[in-house]
């Protein structure tokens, strides 16, 4: 497991208008100063706004030098109020707040009374005076109403000025700056998968964001404040939709086929139909309040979008096999004149000297593979062999179906506890399921390529408090997490169609273009979460803003796979490469110089080609006879040095034996000389007697 976290802090002293942005703040504001016809400041005016999907409200009190303002507003429309004694009240509707912005507004007050107002229609932040950050925003109308293939809306984040996407590349920079500086983030938190920022691009998000659920789109793209520096040198937001206190309700289809395209020149030469490629987007949402109480009545709101992509296809899929005679060892080349000439390379085996050990037949693993991929000639159309080994090969191409669905769930909450206190959540899903493909054309063959089960998701939090009339905080916590796996297709017993090497499913590295009747591939499990969390407090003092913040980001990588080093295999199953190593003796045996290929012009690449062929077809189970010897000889060694253990033991044996041997020895040597003392005293006794 990898693992990185990041923590930055920020502190500015602004002037009053000034947006001080938060770190990949999703709030906006609206300020302004209240003035008089002649254009001096009105202080002591009372500014009240309402939220107008909301209907929310908040007041201020113009300061001495007639300015005000209103930190951390939910993105959306706003009436702005506007009175004091001895003038008309001014009315603003329809102001528009953009996330990670303010609008500014100057409030012209005229002689009159309160009972008689002035009304404005709309104000949208087109000049931004408080702030030189660089941005352009795309509300929900633009999204909606833009042409753009299909509903991914990140892709109108190429649209904002400054975007070069170099064709064919997928990626996009802005401004001239390189691709890791791109922070896509939805609802404030980081959506892409470059958590160490170490280059390429980041343009792309983890959860695609889906037209029917966003609000916003906004390029930040030069002019960023240090607040953003530990996120990068260009934000791309993407704002959720949120519910209202009205019911909205909307459905859509979207479909495409390929009836009206053309058929390929080389389908159409092959007689192969058109690939297949039917696309069905479809989906809908549902926002409004959520009155399941009557102490949240006027303060929950809700907003749900679901989206999927049914996407049933085919496509051409080819494969390498051998022609017929190949498969049985005769092999076909062109001399040194252009004419085709023929050699068994099972006969250039059984020619070679006993020395060489050469089989002069298929190996039966090898021969059942090859013979069941043959069949596949049935199901597909067969072509002629391309590349240095078009005499030895063909090609076989059928349309394969593959199905792919895509699922793109969001919700989102927004619950005001009191005017000062708010708090939003969101939760944006992805689920991609490939379901794969075979990779030959036999009906009854398993699925087991580019199969592939995904989820990917961003939840979101924010809590927006006010305290007092000149302090605001907003605290963003948000995790990102990227799960995916492509298991299905890539299970262990699907090698056992290649058959089995040494009592295990078989697995090859072949020659000659070709391919096992598997595909190739190990599983691999990837899950990786990147958790953020933002903190930015406001104080305003006089003409001055003070904003100071935190941001912190763990980033952690959960990716396992079951792939081995070298040729050690995964899942316990070694891969063998059916070959020859450079300088093997074999090699000699099918060199230009072998009488049975002496004066056919054959070439270099061809005597490769041959030596390849009869490689295939047989070094398996000559590589096993090796092996079996290596086995064997290391066998002797055993038993000799058993041998000479036993030996060894056994001399220490004997000289254990003759060392006892030896004291019995000399103790029998002693009882002799014991014996005749002893008997020449009786025989003095028996003298004495006699006398």
């Amino acid at each position: 497991m990898k693992r990185c976290f990041g923590v930055a802090v920020s502190i500015a002293v602004l002037a009053w208008a000034t947006a001080a942005h938060a770190q990949v703040s999703i709030t906006g504001g609206i300020a302004g100063t209240v003035l008089d016809s002649s254009d001096a400041v009105v202080p002591g005016a009372t500014v009240t706004l309402v939220d107008e999907g909301t209907g929310a409200k908040k007041s201020v009190v113009a300061n001495e030098n007639g300015a005000f303002a209103f930190r951390d507003l939910n993105f959306g429309t706003y009436q702005v109020t506007v009175k004091l004694q001895g003038f008309k009240a001014a009315v603003y509707n329809k102001v528009i707040v953009e996330a990670g912005r303010t609008t500014d507004i100057r409030v012209h007050l005229t002689v009159g009374g309160l009972e008689q107002n002035i009304t404005v229609e709309g104000k949208t932040p087109v000049l931004e005076m408080s702030s030189n950050v660089i941005s352009s925003t795309l509300n929900n109308k633009d999204v909606n109403e833009l042409p753009i293939a299909g509903r991914n809306a990140f892709n109108l984040a190429r649209l904002v000025p400054g975007a070069v996407a170099p064709q064919g590349t997928g990626s996009t920079h802005f401004n001239g700056m390189p691709g890791g500086t791109i922070n896509p983030t939805i609802d404030g938190v980081n959506n892409s998968s470059n958590g160490f920022k170490s280059g390429g691009t980041s343009f792309f998000g983890t959860v695609p964001a889906r037209l029917g659920a966003v609000e916003e789109v906004t390029v930040e793209s030069a002019g960023l404040g240090g607040d953003d520096g530990v996120t990068g040198g260009v934000n791309l937001k993407f704002i959720t939709r949120r519910g209202t206190n009205q019911y909205h309700f909307s459905m859509f289809e979207q479909y495409r086929t390929e009836k009206l395209n053309a058929n390929s020149f080389r389908n159409a030469a092959l007689g192969t139909p058109k690939a297949e490629l039917r696309r069905h987007d479809f989906g809908g949402n549902f926002g409004g309040p959520i009155n399941i109480h009557p102490a949240v009545k006027g303060k929950l709101f809700g907003f749900a979008n679901y989206e999927e992509e049914y996407i049933p296809q085919t496509a051409n899929q080819s494969q390498t096999i051998l022609t017929a005679e190949a498969q049985s060892g005769i092999f076909r080349f062109n001399d040194s004149t252009g004419v085709q000439r023929t050699v068994n390379v099972f006969d250039i085996a059984a020619a070679a000297p006993g020395s060489c050990n050469c089989p002069a037949f298929a190996d039966p693993t090898i021969a059942a593979m090859l013979a069941k991929e043959a069949q596949s000639r049935q199901f597909a159309t067969v072509t002629a062999g391309t590349g240095g080994n078009a005499l030895r090969t063909e090609g076989i191409t059928w349309l394969e179906p593959q199905k792919q669905i895509n699922y793109y769930p969001t919700a989102r909450i927004d619950y005001r506890v009191r005017p000062t206190l708010s708090f939003m959540g969101s939760y944006n899903r992805y689920n991609q399921r490939a379901e794969g493909r075979r990779v030959w054309p036999f009906p009854e063959f398993p699925i087991n390529s580019d199969t592939f089960d995904s989820g990917w998701w961003v939840f979101s939090t924010g809590t927006d408090m006010t305290l007092g009339s000149n302090k605001h905080n907003e605290l963003r916590y948000g995790i990102q997490h990227s799960g995916d796996t492509n298991e299905v297709g890539r299970r262990r017993e699907f090698y056992l169609l290649n058959g089995t090497v040494n009592g295990l499913p078989a697995r090859f590295t072949m020659p000659l273009g070709l391919s096992m009747l598997t595909a190739d591939n190990a599983p691999v499990i990837g899950k990786h979460y990147i958790t953020t969390i933002t903190d930015t407090f406001r104080l305003i003092h006089g003409n001055h803003t003070y904003s100071m913040g935190g941001n912190y980001r763990d980033t952690q990588w959960r990716d396992r796979d079951l792939q081995g080093t070298g040729t050690a295999g995964w899942l316990g199953l070694p891969r063998y490469s059916l070959g020859f190593a450079a300088g093997d003796p074999i090699t000699s045996t099918f060199a230009a110089s072998n009488p049975l290929l002496a004066g056919s012009g054959i070439s270099s690449a061809d005597v490769t080609n041959l030596t390849n062929l009869y490689a295939l077809l047989s070094s398996l189970q000559l590589g096993f006879r090796t092996l079996m010897i290596e086995k064997r000889t290391s066998e002797v060694w055993r038993v000799l040095g058993t041998v000479r253990t036993e030996f060894r033991k056994f001399g220490e044996s004997l000289d254990a034996v003759k060392k006892k041997l030896n004291e019995a020895a000399l103790r029998i040597d002693d009882t002799a000389a014991r014996t005749r003392t002893m008997e020449r005293e009786l025989h003095a006794v028996e003298l004495e007697e006699a006398e």
